[in-house]
């Protein structure tokens, strides 16, 4: 998950014949006796010099040879800051070595991602794919390859579009598998949630926005998805590659899990990708299965075609799926009703941020100030406990719109809180969900809903388990008892509105539904009579007003 701003082709062979490891760039011989001499051609200066060398260090570590790249980059770097010199005063000269800094940075890291390693930073199959095979009945695709040809949709795509029988194939999977079409439908759902935010930053970046659709398929747009290798959030980053990126990882934040700082790191990711690869496919390729590894099938192969490398089995059976699924997600997204879906996409992500000077407890901070613990929650999804992080600066909290001034005032009344132990367990074999929840004393529901996993998941041996605080799972068993006890009510219309139902949908929360129907929590919890400590659960009916003025 690194690379340099500096494009090149990927031509390995030729190039390690020109510049063998043994010695620098090679000039070339004088001309033929008898010749007049040519005037000497200017001294090549320290900055191509060091060009030169890096991008035989470059070249070295995409063929794997990692010594010889190492030895390249040293001597690039000599070129323009040769040892024990002071720091350069020329800014084109400080500007360059900075840049190169970061470069050869970002290409030593593939040492990490070298054969011994790779299984280790394997992320596992991307949320879309589970039960995606890539293929289907013979019916299914031809419904597919039909409502490819007639799709009218005016839309237009900044990624690559190829459409051939992996892609319908993916297609047909996303629109005719049962339990695959109901993961697809709800990121579908989230998509309208989080897919503004990453377009605006992708495009801010300079990259293709519908590199979103990457997202759709690592995760479904679940912050707190997490797969078995431990990769975290909407963009499923393993967390060597999040520091690498800048994405803090301790007990008390997990930064992987914020959708916009991902989102931004993603971004860089994408950008240092292609700068490598020079062709989107082969970067999407590589954020699924890593850069060293689509780098040393190049190599192995002398092809750089990615569709080739699929037809030729170079590549892993899941980085073989993963790049037809965004193709097909963003035919799919861009004219969701001819492909037989049609969803209400949850509002936009909105908020506004109060700056908290030391730690508070978010339970007391949202009851002091109306709020619900479960919105300010999902609005600050890196946070790993019920308690703010003490910082510096001050530790940037997200709230609804409208509440910082309140949730300020409020918090300068709460005491200081103490950040509580994180707690894990290695699953023994054998143990379930419901045996690990009795033995830590919280629910089946909460410790499955903490590692995103279904309460009735399977538990490999060995994999690590959060366990959630006992406090927050106790305050949700009342909420649970409320909801249970309001399940049942109906609400008094009042003049001046038109009343209507609404069913809850997984995901749902009190806030997102308010939001969506251009209203307030409190209002909804009146209409309802939903108590404070009450919440909601999928298939409830909520009544929600409209003016019918």
């Amino acid at each position: 998950m690194r690379a340099s701003g500096i494009r090149s082709s990927l031509v390995f062979l030729s190039f390690a014949a020109v510049v063998a490891c043994s010695g620098g760039p090679r000039t070339k011989t004088a001309a033929s006796p008898g010749a007049p001499p040519a005037p000497a051609p200017p001294a090549p200066s320290p900055i191509d010099r060091s060009t030169d060398l890096f991008y035989a260090g470059k070249q070295a570590a995409l063929s794997g040879d990692f010594d010889c790249a190492e030895d390249r980059f040293q001597q690039a770097l000599n070129e323009v800051i040769p040892p024990g010199s002071p720091r350069p005063a020329a800014p084109e000269v400080e500007e360059f070595s900075a840049s190169l800094y970061e470069s050869i940075a970002r290409y030593e890291a593939m040492a990490e991602t070298s054969p011994e390693t790779d299984a280790a930073e394997t992320r596992g199959l991307p949320d879309e794919l589970q039960g995606v095979s890539g293929q289907t009945s013979a019916a299914d695709l031809q419904r597919a390859r039909d409502a490819v040809k007639t799709d009218a949709r005016a839309a237009s795509f900044d990624i690559p579009i190829t459409v051939n029988d992996s892609v319908l194939a993916i297609i047909a999977n996303f629109s005719s598998r049962e339990s695959v079409r109901e993961r697809f439908t709800d990121g579908l759902v989230r998509a309208g949630r989080y897919m503004p935010m990453i377009r605006e930053v992708f495009r801010r970046e300079g990259l293709p926005t519908d590199l979103a659709y990457v997202a759709m398929i690592e995760s479904s747009f679940k912050t707190q998805a997490r797969s078995r290798a431990r990769a975290q959030g909407v963009w499923q980053f393993i967390a060597p590659t999040g520091r690498r990126y800048g994405l803090k990882s301790t007990r008390v934040v997990d930064e992987r899990s914020d959708p916009v700082k991902a989102t931004e790191a993603a971004a860089a990711y994408f950008r240092d990708l292609y700068a490598l690869f020079n062709d989107w496919y082969l970067a999407m390729a590589a954020y699924d299965s890593g850069e060293g590894r689509v780098a040393r099938a190049i190599s192995r192969t002398g092809v750089d075609n990615y569709w080739e490398l699929c037809r030729i089995g170079a590549l892993p059976k899941e980085t073989r799926l993963y790049v037809p699924s965004v193709i097909a997600a963003a035919l799919i997204d861009k004219n969701q009703e001819h492909y037989g879906f049609r969803v209400e996409p949850e509002p936009p992500l909105s908020f506004e941020t109060a700056e908290l000077s030391r730690p508070v407890d978010l339970r007391r901070l949202a009851s002091a100030s109306g709020l619900n613990y479960a919105d300010l929650a999902e609005l600050n999804p890196e946070l790993r406990t019920a308690v703010t992080p003490r910082e510096a600066a001050g530790y940037a909290l997200r709230v609804p719109r409208g509440f910082r001034a309140t949730v300020l005032a409020r918090a300068d009344g709460l005491p200081e809180a103490s950040v509580p132990a994180l707690r894990h367990h290695r699953v023994q074999r054998g143990e379930t969900i419901a045996r690990v929840a009795r033995r830590f004393g919280v629910s089946a529901a909460a410790l499955a809903e903490a590692n995103d996993l279904p309460v009735t998941a399977r538990l490999a041996p060995r994999r690590v388990l959060v366990i959630p605080d006992a406090e927050v799972t106790y305050a949700s068993r009342k909420k649970g008892r409320a909801r249970k006890r309001n399940a049942d009510t109906v609400a008094i219309p009042r003049a001046g509105f038109q009343n209507s139902a609404y069913r809850v949908r997984k995901g749902d929360t009190l806030f997102s539904i308010a939001t969506r129907h251009h209203t307030t929590v409190e209002a909804l919890r009146n209409w309802n009579r939903l108590g404070p400590g009450a919440s909601i659960r999928p298939g409830e009916r909520l009544s929600v007003r409209s003016s019918s003025r």
